[in-house]
């Protein structure tokens, strides 16, 4: 594989031989990017970091859905071929969607481009910024990612697509060669349970990720709006950090403003969350946590964690059950803060948009098939809490001729990291209503009802700090997957089903099929929400199909006697 990206890398530069000088000629492309960093600590024979080795893991990203369209690819001035473990090619929005960190001791790949990257990460806080922003929104280097994505450069300049740009920086730890780009970092000291920070806190969470950084919302991470010459914490790395992002279209798209930091629904029991840092909270200094929601406050104590990381506090409540927007008020007491202490939260009711009721003459000529759209899903969540425990150091205080002298405990707080994670399974089946006359197994003529189950559980190994899944509603073909929609009810932990249909003659749990569907599937979505971790919800998005054949009509004789 490196001897392939050698001759990729030999091939651009032949290339670059017959194009014009002007290398830096404008793309069209806007850089959102900005960047941080400060000092650096003195290393050891162990634990080391040399300036200037680092490269640029670069992905196209389509920008309606921010999906990754080419396998990502690293850029680098240097020949880093000494690297002996490194995580794969794999992109910050994999990870984000649940991507696992997976090392390997394969040979790294890389790519050096025949124009040198300007200086990426700052060993004294004040990398040029303007120089990374010129060199990748370049002709030159937009074109040499064409290349290498195998993409044509006019479909990629069009618009429609992305550049994720991610600092890699290449370094020794705990005598090991490793690469890794700033949120591999995080996840990799989560992993060896803070040792990496201990080591390389400078670099891994300081320089590294503060390399590169939003200026505005984009590809659902957020402008980073923090310290620019601390030390981060590895959850604000995975959500902001050690990014930057080249865009091609006339205008700066708007930054994606949400009023609301949760959406609710009525009369269900949530979870809400704030992050917690700054100092450090530990059993002689603890800090605590209060939510007032509704009038009631609900507190947490006991929340701890080491200097320089974080700690998630979170409550569950039920919320009201009529439709509202609520304010939740988060105080913090103790060494520690958060980065809003307001928080907006909607609460919505489902159950308000039914269909309506199908008639025999129903007519719609202009229908045509619609795609099931994609709805929020997270089928896994992961969390975690410090635990602080007293490391004893016992020193002994000589007396004199009046005192024999004592011992004295002069120890210190350490803290283990006990991790916690949640996993939904969830199915859905549809069938031919039971009074159907004339259905045969999954086939049934258009004008009848079909019932529905979905089963959803969540399991956890901290059972206590999350909820099961409490509504799902479905959505149908004939409406287009919205306009109309039923919530289902919940028949117990983990089972739904239609509610009780009035228009039905038997009052069943029925949905009917409009007398002019088509023949062909008839597919129902139903999306599966409100499993609350302190992670966040877990959701699915469900479909089933019957196949329709023939109509309701078709099931109606007429006779003449003789």
């Amino acid at each position: 594989m490196k001897k392939l990206f050698k001759s990729i890398a030999s091939l651009i530069l032949v290339l670059c031989l017959f194009c014009p000088l002007t290398a830096f000629a404008d793309t069209g492309g806007s850089g959102n990017i900005d960047g941080g960093g400060g000092g650096m600590g003195s290393g050891t024979s162990t634990n080391s970091w040399n300036g200037g080795n680092e490269g640029v893991r670069v992905t196209v990203v389509r920008a309606s859905d921010h999906a990754v369209v080419t396998t990502p690819f690293d850029f680098t001035n240097k020949k880093p071929d000494n690297i002996r473990v490194h995580f794969g090619k794999v992109s910050k929005l994999s990870y984000s969607s649940g991507q696992q960190l997976t090392p390997t001791t394969s040979v790294y790949s890389y790519i050096n481009p025949a124009q040198a990257m300007p200086r990426i990460i700052s060993t004294n806080g004040s990398n040029n910024i303007e120089a990374i922003k010129k060199y990748f929104c370049s002709e030159y280097v937009v074109k040499r990612i064409a290349d290498v994505t195998g993409m044509n450069y006019d479909v990629l300049i069009g618009g429609e697509y992305k550049i994720l740009l991610e600092p890699i920086a290449y370094y020794k730890f705990e005598g090991t060669m490793i690469a890794t780009t700033a949120t591999e970092a995080a996840l990799y000291d989560e992993q060896t349970s803070g040792l990496l920070r201990r080591r390389m806190v400078s670099l891994t969470h300081k320089n590294l990720p503060l390399a590169l950084f939003l200026e505005v919302g984009d590809l659902g991470y957020p402008a980073w709006g923090g310290s620019k010459s601390s030390a981060a914490s590895n959850a604000d790395i995975k959500s902001s950090l050690g990014l930057g992002v080249v865009r091609f279209t006339e205008k700066p798209e708007e930054p994606q403003i949400d009023a609301y930091d949760y959406e609710y629904r009525v009369n269900t029991n949530v979870i809400t969350a704030v992050r917690i840092s700054g100092g450090q909270s530990d059993p002689d200094r603890p800090t605590r946590v209060s939510f007032n929601i509704g009038g009631q406050t609900y507190s947490v104590g006991n929340v701890y964690y080491p200097a320089g990381d974080s700690q998630l506090a979170w409550v569950q409540w039920k919320t009201p059950d009529t439709e509202q927007n609520m304010t939740i008020q988060v105080t913090v007491s103790g060494p520690g803060s958060t980065a809003k202490t307001t928080l907006n939260a909607k609460i919505v009711d489902l159950d308000k948009n039914p269909p309506p009721n199908p008639v025999a003459d129903d007519r719609n000529d202009s229908f045509r098939t619609s795609a099931v759209p994609s709805r929020t899903v997270k089928s896994s969540a992961s969390w975690s809490v410090w635990r602080p425990w007293w490391q004893e150091y016992w020193v002994w205080h000589s007396g004199d001729e009046d005192d024999d002298g004592y011992w004295c405990d002069h120890g210190w707080w350490e803290f283990d990291l006990d991790r916690y994670s949640a996993s939904l399974t969830s199915s859905m089946s549809i069938k031919c209503d039971d009074n159907n006359p004339t259905a045969s197994g999954r086939t049934m003529k258009s004008g009848y009802g079909i019932n529905q189950t979905v089963i959803g559980s969540i399991s956890s190994n901290q059972s206590s700090a999350v909820t099961q899944p409490q509504n799902a509603v479905s959505y149908f073909p004939e409406f287009c997957y919205e306009t109309y929609w039923r919530l289902l009810e919940r028949m117990g932990s983990g089972r739904f089903e239609f509610q009780n249909n009035p228009y039905s003659t038997y009052k069943n749990r029925t949905h009917f099929s409009p007398i002019w569907m088509p023949d062909g599937a008839y597919t129902v979505n139903t999306w599966l929400i409100d499993g609350w971790t302190p992670d966040g919800m877990l959701s699915a998005n469900l479909i089933d199909s019957l196949t329709i054949r023939g109509n309701l009509w078709q099931d109606w004789h007429g006779a003449i006697r003789s």
